[in-house]
């Protein structure tokens, strides 16, 4: 289902917890909550701690969401758009999906043309990355695994856990996929499909 915004870069600009309806906490009547930085503890540096535990906590998000509703509310918030004054820093959404009783997934910021340096949705994308098991990268079919896309890579690799090292029948690197995509803006969407 497209419960997700999509479009070509820069398209969503929050983190994007996806989660399954059952998860939803008895307090919650909402599909979507948007919440600002606020929302995480941060460590002694000031770097924020995404832990999964603060999703289910009421107290957090009376206190940091700052929009809830139906999923027009994550087309509205968590893209790039009219609505970048708003400082929407993750979503949370609730599918039926029965993939979704099995793990979380997480909807990163793409990266810009923007500077890594100064982008914004770079450092949210690193900070997410940070507590995945598993890394799906999509990049363009054109140019695919470019040099950006290498230093991209090399620091998500720094993050990324390795079960390889618990379990010897792990292959190396199995819970990295790298995706081609044609999404491109020469493309329009009724070709895409």
């Amino acid at each position: 289902t497209k419960n997700l915004p999509v479009g070509y870069q820069p398209a969503t600009r929050v983190i994007t917890f996806v989660r399954h309806v059952e998860d939803r906490p008895q307090w919650c009547e909402d599909d979507v909550l948007i919440v600002n930085d606020d929302f995480w503890l941060k460590d002694e540096k000031g770097k924020l701690i995404l832990d999964f535990l603060l999703l289910d906590d009421e107290e957090r998000f009376e206190k940091h969401c700052i929009q809830s509703g139906s999923f027009d509310v994550l087309q509205k918030y968590g893209v790039h758009g009219e609505n970048e004054d708003i400082a929407a820093h993750a979503a949370v959404v609730y599918i039926n999906s029965p993939l979704l009783k099995a793990c979380n997934l997480i909807d990163l910021p793409g990266f810009s043309d923007q500077p890594d340096e100064v982008s914004k949705d770079v450092q949210k994308a690193n900070s997410a990355a940070q507590i995945a098991d598993i890394v799906i990268y999509a990049s363009p079919a054109k140019g695919h695994i470019n040099g950006q896309d290498m230093l991209r890579l090399s620091n998500l690799l720094s993050l990324l856990p390795a079960p390889e090292n618990e379990c010897k029948n792990f292959p190396t690197l199995g819970n990295l996929f790298i995706v081609a995509t044609h999404a491109d803006p020469s493309i329009s969407n009724e070709e895409l499909q």
